[in-house]
């Protein structure tokens, strides 16, 4: 059977912690926020653990914000995929495809560095 180790686990433990503390964050600044920019925070979370984690860490973010902000901050509140508006589905669809070229190009830019840094080796 093969070995996880810890190296590969924790970019992902960084799209989970990220994301809950995003999800924090923005409970805190519903009052000012409400309906406006449901998607802003996580999309800090998101961009974070792509530069960390690459593609696959941040697809899971991307994943976790879409439902977390779907579930709390989208109309209706506490449902899942049910929006109120076209607004919120461009909003979720933007955010995903955005969020996925994102993790992309730090996936590859981070390909790209350890590259150089094996050829300097």
């Amino acid at each position: 059977m093969r070995e996880v180790s810890l190296n590969r686990l924790a970019p992902y433990g960084v799209a989970v912690l990220s994301v809950a503390l995003a999800t924090v964050v923005r409970l805190e600044l519903d009052p000012l926020l409400g309906e406006s920019a449901p998607l802003l925070i996580f999309a800090i979370a998101v961009v974070l653990t792509s530069w960390f984690g690459g593609f696959w860490p941040g697809l899971l973010a991307i994943i976790l914000s879409l439902l977390v902000s779907d579930y709390l901050f989208f109309e209706p509140k506490y449902s899942l995929f049910t929006y109120d508006s076209r607004l919120d589905e461009i909003r979720a669809v933007s955010f995903g495809a955005f969020g996925i070229l994102f993790s992309l190009a730090f996936a590859r830019l981070r390909a790209g560095i350890r590259a150089e840094r094996e050829t300097r080796e």
